[in-house]
């Protein structure tokens, strides 16, 4: 499947950017939308599709990425702003990573802000990775002010493993009227 997604998407996007004379740097994310063998595939026929792509790091999806980033992260992003980036500045770690949302009750309509957030400590102690998303620091508290509050990232040898952590980590932390989803990676699962 990777292949395909760098031979049919990525590569495109590319080429496209160098016949057009722009000097892409930054971060270009694909959201894709994979169908499984035998599952009904969309009115362009292929299995894999473009749903969106970020040109922006905060998006949670990010959160799944980052992570699994090695080397000097700052070494390069400078080689990326300066046009030095080379492939060798790229290295991904083997662990796999998911990350679950931990939303604020009513969201995504009106939701209630303000909310003492517990736990935070104890979920970076069970390995998971909180990132803030709509928090704020007020009086030695951290507060829930956004919809989407914290993304909760675990990594692990296996897909099933990176899920348990986020989800260990996403049991320890509270706030009033917190919810999140619970089918994190359910199809992959479900595929074998």
């Amino acid at each position: 499947m990777l292949p395909a997604i760098r031979e049919k998407i990525i590569l495109p996007v590319v080429r496209e950017l160098k016949k057009r004379g722009i000097t892409y740097r930054g971060v270009l994310y694909a959201g894709l939308m994979i169908t499984p063998a035998g599952g009904k595939v969309a009115l362009s026929g292929s299995a894999v599709n473009v749903v969106e792509f970020n040109a922006r790091f905060g998006d949670p999806e990010t959160e799944a990425v980052l992570p699994r980033l090695g080397g000097d992260f700052a070494r390069t992003l400078l080689n990326v702003a300066t046009g030095k980036l080379a492939e060798s500045d790229v290295v991904v770690k083997p662990e796999m990573a998911a990350t679950v949302i931990i939303a604020s009750g009513g969201y995504p309509g009106s939701y209630e802000k303000n909310k003492v957030i517990t736990g935070l400590d104890d979920a970076a102690a069970a390995g998971a990775l909180p990132f803030h998303c709509g928090t704020k620091a007020e009086g030695g508290a951290v507060l829930a002010t956004g919809g989407r509050v914290l993304s909760v990232t675990g990594l692990g040898a296996t897909l099933r493993e990176a899920v348990d952590v986020a989800y260990k980590g996403v049991g320890k932390i509270a706030f009033d009227k917190a919810f999140y989803r619970k089918d994190i990676a359910h199809r992959a699962f479900e595929r074998g």
